[in-house]
């Protein structure tokens, strides 16, 4: 369909060894971001994580989904390996 586009096939490489939690230093990172307006994000519900005693974590699955990636996609580059 026009205007739409293309999923890709495989993740770009700096998403395709991340660990099973991010934190949110890692998630700064990725983003291009301050680890601040990670924490921000997450506080604010934009991005789906949870806190551990102080610190926020974020699934891997949850940070891919929310920038847009297929969840097939995602499944088939995480779900048959060990971590």
């Amino acid at each position: 369909m026009l205007g739409e586009l293309a999923m890709p096939k495989k993740l770009p490489k700096e998403f395709e060894n991340l660990p099973p939690l991010l934190d949110t230093s890692t998630i700064a990172e990725l983003l291009q971001v301050s680890r601040a307006g990670v924490v921000e994000m997450l506080k604010r519900g934009d991005l789906n994580g949870f806190q551990l005693g102080r610190n926020w974590r974020m699934h891997r699955e949850d940070f891919l989904k929310s920038l847009g990636f297929d969840e097939a996609l995602i499944n088939k580059t995480y779900d048959r390996r060990i971590d």
